[in-house]
């Protein structure tokens, strides 16, 4: 039993330290960024796209800093030499919704982004944006 749950708390550990790494860049497609910026915009849309884009980020900084303290409790909990599986698996659940609000965060500036543009707009930006 103590074998079981000293190999839940490494692979716990191992599973925040990946997903600290993978969650520090964001979830935004940077390829998407990059594409709007080939898109030609007129000054209003610029400002637009401008002001949305500081409102997400905004987001996204408050939804990372809630994610770093839940990944610092879910270490702590792991670390306990008597380990709660319980309270580890709240922890992981409470994790996984708020990289999921994040995730919502960037789709909906996305497609607020999409709104501002003209059909001939999106169509470069998905021209850019598809493989």
């Amino acid at each position: 039993m103590k074998t079981q749950l000293s190999i839940i708390g490494i692979v716990s550990l191992a599973l925040v330290g990946f997903s600290t790494e993978a969650w520090a860049q964001g979830p935004r497609d940077i390829k998407s960024e990059q594409c709007l910026a080939s898109v030609p915009l007129s000054r209003q849309q610029d400002r637009q796209i401008d002001a949305l884009r500081a409102q997400v980020w905004q987001q996204s900084r408050h939804l990372s800093a809630q994610i770093e303290r839940a990944e610092a409790e879910l270490r702590a909990l792991t670390l306990r030499p008597r380990p709660n599986g319980i309270a580890i698996a709240r922890k992981e659940g409470d994790l996984r919704a708020l990289r999921a609000r994040e995730r919502s965060v960037w789709v909906t500036y996305r497609l607020q982004v999409e709104a501002v543009l003209g059909p001939m707009q999106q169509m470069v930006l998905a021209r850019c944006a598809s493989p």
